[in-house]
């Protein structure tokens, strides 16, 4: 199944939009190693720390922050789903 990949300010070895082919059952923790094993293995630490998002990174999946209760690192992709990895922004 394919799905969208952008990133803004983080994940930097990664292109900015790229359609990515996962197989179906594929979690977003999951899709996170399969690009790190493509594209870099520091990208495992620059976005995950241990088991939950590292400090500092926003990740979305079909817009829905992974800082919401209802929406986590384990949920499974379906075909036509977008991932969105960031940096967070501070200030006011």
């Amino acid at each position: 199944m394919t799905i969208t990949v952008k990133r803004i300010a983080a994940a930097e070895c990664l292109p900015k939009r790229f359609e990515y082919e996962v197989p179906e059952g594929t979690s977003v923790r999951e899709l996170i190693h399969m690009l790190s094993e493509e594209y870099s293995p520091e990208l495992r630490s620059e976005l995950l720390k241990e088991s939950e998002i590292a400090d500092g990174i926003l990740i979305m999946h079909n817009g829905l922050s992974l800082y919401q209760p209802d929406v986590s690192l384990d949920d499974r992709l379906r075909d036509g789903d977008a991932v969105f990895f960031t940096t967070m922004v501070y200030g006011g």
